[in-house]
């Protein structure tokens, strides 16, 4: 509901609903969408999309754990050991069961996407680098290029003339380096066809007969199974793999660094998701929040514009360092950070795991005292690295999730 009301010449605009969430990535959506199905009105703000659409589009739960080697192949089963020797990482905040409930709603969100995987054991998918990375779930289009299925199969990397930055026969080579690193044995060849640039671009926007264009040049290289980079397109790429699928190519999208088709698609379900359930979203930022033991005054830039937001609960998941939570002034997390003239540990840099401190109930603390209307999910919470973790959209969905609960008046327990 917009009021408006003018004080001292200064007219501000009042919004007002039972949850506002702050943040449009993986945790935002997370929480508002799971406080909208309980029934309440949402209001989502958030300043852009942040690092969710710079991701790989792979939803990370645990890939790699500071006592181990190499790469975490359980993730369940060393998520337990984590909670365990790490009290203050979200995880171990939310517990398990937040973990898994999280997990289930990002599957239900994304099944126009189609995402598959599992939590109890990491897939180790190929990407554009030339290394394998371990991940939970994943897009379907990606399945074909696990290292379990690359070394039972004839495969090949496709790469494409008008595309210059990859080389297809130095990723082939590097993916196989990386194959038998991991003690696999999956040899790929490689090829480059022709499809022209603005074949691509047809492709992306799903011009009818490039699918089959592409289908008949994949299918002539006469492989088991072909990996091409993400340019099947971000809102037509299922149709397009449909089309591939129905005139009997076998392939798998490799995945990219940003800029991340695979990514985008990720961030745009997202956003479309909550928006089906009744939130309401702006584009925004928070330009003040007051806090001390409650929340005093929430103020948004919305179109240089300023509107107090008022709500029964506050839920920040604003990201760190690409989102900008980093920088929110209010819980004195990261503006003091001074650079010193020493070295640093070589281990981790500690600034990786910086953050805002909740307590159990993800209350963010100002000043020491927990903020009982506010709560904080995403990379803005601290005591963890999600770059090392791997456990980037992990984190998020789970806590997204229990904060979307805990600030609709539910509970995370059990």
């Amino acid at each position: 509901m917009l009021l408006s009301s003018c004080l001292g010449g200064v007219c501000l605009k009042r919004a007002t609903v039972d949850v506002a969430v702050f943040g449009g990535g993986a945790a935002g959506c997370a929480a508002a969408a799971t406080a909208a199905m309980r029934g309440k009105s949402v209001l989502q703000v958030y300043r852009s999309l942040g690092a969710t659409p710079l991701s790989s589009g792979m939803i990370d739960l645990l890939g790699r754990a500071p006592w181990m080697e190499g790469f975490v192949l359980k993730p369940m089963r060393e998520l337990a050991a984590l909670m365990e020797k790490a009290s203050k990482h979200p995880y171990a905040i939310v517990g398990e069961s937040s973990v898994r409930r999280g997990l289930k709603l990002a599957l239900e969100a994304l099944e126009p996407l189609g995402y598959e995987g599992s939590l109890e054991e990491n897939t180790l998918l190929p990407n554009l680098i030339g290394t394998f990375k371990p991940t939970a779930l994943y897009p379907s289009s990606f399945s074909l290029g696990s290292l379990s299925e690359l070394a039972e199969h004839r495969a090949a990397v496709v790469g494409f003339k008008s595309l210059s930055w990859l080389n297809p026969e130095s990723l082939a080579k590097l993916l196989s380096y990386s194959a038998s690193r991991l003690g696999a044995r999956a040899s790929l060849d490689w090829r480059a066809v022709d499809f022209g640039s603005g074949g691509l671009a047809e492709l992306a926007w799903q011009a009818e007969e490039k699918p089959l264009e592409l289908a008949s040049k994949l299918a002539e290289l006469g492989y088991d199974v072909v990996g091409i980079p993400p340019v099947l397109g971000v809102r037509a790429h299922r149709a397009v793999a449909e089309a591939l699928a129905e005139e009997g190519v076998r392939f798998f999208e490799i995945a990219s660094p940003p800029p991340s088709p695979p990514g985008l698609r990720l961030q745009i379900r997202l956003l479309e998701w909550a928006r089906e359930l009744g939130v309401q979203q702006v584009r925004g930022e928070l330009a003040e929040l007051e806090a001390e033991g409650k929340v005093r005054r929430c103020v948004v830039r919305v179109g240089g514009e300023l509107v107090e937001v008022e709500a029964e609960s506050y839920v920040l998941a604003c990201g760190r360092f690409i989102g900008g939570g980093a920088w929110i002034r209010g819980f004195s997390v990261i503006s003091e950070l001074k650079y010193a003239p020493r070295m640093l540990p070589s281990s981790r840099h500690a600034a990786l795991c910086y953050g805002v401190e909740v307590d159990e109930l993800l209350h963010p603390k100002a000043r020491g005292v927990a903020v009982e209307e506010a709560y904080v999910a995403g990379s803005m919470l601290g005591g963890y690295s999600y770059s090392s973790e791997l456990s980037g959209l992990g984190v998020a969905f789970s806590t997204g999730w229990a904060a979307g609960q805990l600030a609709s008046g539910g509970s995370i327990e059990g």
